[in-house]
């Protein structure tokens, strides 16, 4: 399968200009399913714990929560796909950049400020809300994805161009510096400090599969395969725990997954990355040494992971490529068969497929289940042309990032605000956890689509 397309007689490849209207709506419906409730989807989770001899709810809950170790469930989904997505964008986002006249050299600095910045919100997320100032570092961060110094530069005398490459570093320089010197000041906040989740992440990786953006598949598809081949053998020579390891002091519970053989150099909390996060965030100012994750999620998650972005880079030039909708609808569909049935046979004879330690076999199976989703939306909207019904989907789409920090921080002061206006009792009773999920996913879609009329994209 070709992913890109030469023009004839010149060598150079077509490419369709815009947005892709279905990836909008992918970011949105994984966002819609993401808000009401950053938890579990829908607050499923806690209608089964507090009716478990109810059959229905463990029922709905068991897709919208994540795997105990090994498995896949559309929870898991939700890492990957926003990870996938991003890599899509990054061959838009650099023509956007190309197109405005920057430069390479300026769009790879804006590429490591953004994962500077990405990082450092992800960090403040962590931090307790105790004064007003609180709320103004992670604004300040989510600020610098609006185009401010464009609008200021429009309205100054001169060179709009110019003064808005000048105040953009400004802008930049002044926030990131601020945050980074409020960061050190009150780093000592932060309990549990770690760096699995989905920004940090995000931003530890970001630059590296950036520079992968027009490099072609070939350099591309390498890159890949040797991340997760080399990561797969780092695991694989770790050497397993002892025989008398107490598997509680590492947080293993009764119940929980143990694998034999080879296998078990991706148990729970035993494993190569493990072990690195008992070094690495112990060098860190801490309250109390930190011993595990309870869940197993780890700091070098994000190398696997620029893998998936990668993936994504290559999926977005194959879909900027000028081939007919149809054809790249395929060609998706493929990609993502092909996936699946690779993440299934690695993880079969390699390494089990676990979401917690993003093992290779589950960069590819969730890839492939990404791909197959997004050709579905690809086929829905742009193969069809049928674009009008997706609108509330896009509309979530425009501002994942702002949507997922309000739901993720905020969203105590959401329900406080309903309990305000409507009375304390508004959500008591037997549905209590699912009206609080509806009422903040209702009201941050609403956020999103005031945003959306008023034209205002926080492009963090």
């Amino acid at each position: 399968m070709a992913w890109n397309e030469s023009t004839p007689g010149t060598g150079e490849t077509k490419y369709r200009a815009g947005r892709l209207t279905s990836l909008d709506a992918f970011r949105g419906a994984v966002m819609l399913l993401l808000i009401p409730d950053v938890d579990g989807g829908f607050s499923f989770y806690q209608m089964a714990r507090r009716f478990p001899e109810d059959a229905v709810w463990p029922l709905l809950a068991r897709p919208f929560t994540h795997v105990q170790w090994s498995g896949c469930s559309i929870w898991d989904l939700i890492l990957p796909a926003f990870l996938f997505m991003v890599g899509v964008s990054m061959p838009y986002s650099h023509a956007a950049r190309r197109q405005r006249g920057d430069s390479e050299a300026e769009i790879i600095g804006h590429a490591v400020l953004r994962a500077v910045a990405l990082l450092m919100l992800g960090v403040f997320l962590q931090m307790p809300v105790q004064t007003r100032l609180d709320f103004l570092w992670p604004a300040l961060l989510l600020a610098l994805g609006l185009p401010l110094p464009e609008r200021l530069a429009g309205v100054l005398p001169g060179d709009p161009v110019s003064a808005a490459r000048g105040l953009r570093v400004l802008w930049w320089t002044a926030i990131l510096c601020s945050c980074a010197i409020a960061l050190v000041v009150n780093f000592h906040r932060i309990e549990g400090f770690a760096l699995h989740d989905v920004l940090p992440q995000l931003g530890l990786g970001y630059v590296f599969a950036f520079l992968l953006v027009n490099r072609g598949f070939t350099v591309q598809g390498l890159a890949a395969v040797s991340i997760l081949a080399s990561y797969w053998l780092a695991f694989l020579l770790y050497p397993l725990p002892g025989a008398g390891l107490d598997l509680s002091k590492v947080g293993v519970m009764p119940g929980d997954e143990i694998f034999n053989g080879y296998f078990a150099h991706w148990n729970k909390n035993t494993n190569l990355a493990a072990a690195f996060d008992a070094w690495f965030l112990n060098l860190l100012p801490r309250s109390q040494p930190f011993l595990f994750n309870e869940h197993g999620y780890q700091t070098l998650n994000f190398i696997p992971s620029i893998a998936t972005m990668i993936f994504g880079v290559m999926t977005g030039e194959y879909l900027r490529s000028d081939r007919p909708r149809v054809v790249l609808r395929n060609g998706l569909l493929k990609a993502g068969a092909l996936g699946v049935l690779g993440g299934l046979l690695a993880g079969w004879l390699l390494c089990p497929i676990v979401k917690s330690i993003w093992t290779p076999s589950w960069t590819l199976l969730s890839a492939g289940w990404v791909l197959i989703f997004l050709a579905l939306c690809y086929s829905l909207i742009d193969v069809s042309g049928r674009r009008g019904w997706a609108l509330p989907f896009v509309v979530a789409g425009r501002n994942p990032i702002l949507l997922y920090v309000l739901a993720l921080k905020y969203r105590w002061w959401i329900l406080e605000a309903w309990k305000r206006a409507l009375g304390p009792e508004t959500f008591l009773g037997y549905w209590e956890p699912i009206l609080e999920a509806s009422a903040c996913g209702l009201t941050l879609w609403i956020v999103a689509l005031i945003l959306y009329r008023l034209r205002i994209f926080v492009r963090l």
